[in-house]
């Protein structure tokens, strides 16, 4: 929904743009005259004799109050930080274990005072094994940890790079980048430091398929933690269970909550009929997550293994 609603603003902003005329300067001052980038649409205000550059289409405004009013739909539009479109990450061809290729039509960022900014298009390699721009903030890559993938940006020299962090909310930007955008996450193995293996388009991330528990009989629902196997900031997780039955008839329920399919909890129940004989079952799931990183389990007989195998923002 918000990235629907921002497109929706884009197209209003468009149809404004294109309803007020086009002039030279020449020193009139009946307008308020500006440049409009052309890569980016960002607008700067110039005097009656000033003069655009060749990257910019001059635009002036009949009234200053028709250019306020502009600006205040533009400003509530690039309020939204991290929007993207077409967003793809994934594993570098050439080095996968320590580096990763951001790519999309356009970001939105922002800077410290929540100013916004919006590169197109996004074409980035980040080093994990490098410090500073397209690397890591601060040192670099640690085994065992969560990466936050950001795309900050230069405006004095108008260059976009990425970067690796620790922190999810504040990363250390390298000197002259004053805006960021955070559009994903990726692990490092707890032993050999490597990148692990991530496939993301928009929103939705796939990683190799890992165990989260393998789980025997328990009455109750236990809680099961994924935090080595989805970030800290997904919102919704998705896997798969393999269960196992002997001679007899069994269920088992994964769940967001440790209340199951009860108090508008969300669930997958799973059953088992051993009674022919052994028997094996498999089932995938996809749950937005009560509680970050956390799922819940229960099983009635049997054994069940369960894995985890993607997220989304």
């Amino acid at each position: 929904m918000r990235r629907l609603m921002a497109y929706s603003m884009i197209l209003v902003i468009t149809s404004l743009t294109l309803a007020l005329s086009t002039y030279g300067h020449g020193g009139d001052t009946d307008f308020v005259h500006s440049c409009v980038r052309n890569a980016n649409g960002n607008v700067r205000i110039i005097g009656p004799n000033g003069s655009c550059n060749a990257s910019e289409t001059a635009q002036d405004w009949p009234t200053a109050a028709a250019f306020l009013a502009l600006q205040e739909k533009l400003a509530e539009f690039q309020s939204i930080r991290d929007i993207s479109r077409d967003l793809v990450i994934k594993n570098n061809d050439a080095t996968p274990e320590s580096a990763i290729d951001v790519a999309a039509a356009e970001v939105m960022l922002q800077d410290a005072t929540g100013d916004a900014r919006r590169v197109v298009p996004v074409v980035l390699s980040v080093d994990a094994e490098a410090s500073g721009a397209n690397g890591v903030d601060i040192g670099i890559s640690e085994p065992d940890r969560w990466y936050h993938i950001w795309v900050i940006f230069d405006s004095a020299s108008e260059k976009a790079a990425g970067l690796l962090s620790l922190d999810p909310e504040d990363p250390v930007l390298p000197l002259g980048y004053d805006y960021k955008a955070r559009v994903g996450a990726i692990r490092t193995e707890p032993d050999s430091g490597n990148l692990i293996r991530i496939e993301q388009v928009g929103h939705r991330v796939m990683r190799e398929p890992k165990r989260a528990i393998l789980q025997s009989s328990q009455v109750f629902l236990t809680p099961v933690s994924i935090a080595s196997l989805i970030p800290p900031t997904a919102k919704q997780v998705s896997g798969s269970w393999d269960t196992a039955q002997y001679a007899t008839s069994g269920y088992g329920l994964v769940a967001a909550t440790p209340q199951g399919l009860s108090s508008l909890a969300f669930g997958y129940v799973f059953s088992l009929d051993g009674s022919e004989g052994n028997l094996n079952t498999f089932g995938s799931y996809q749950l937005p997550l009560a509680e970050p990183q956390m799922l819940y389990l229960t099983l009635f007989n049997g054994t069940v293994d369960l894995y985890v195998s993607g997220w989304e923002f």
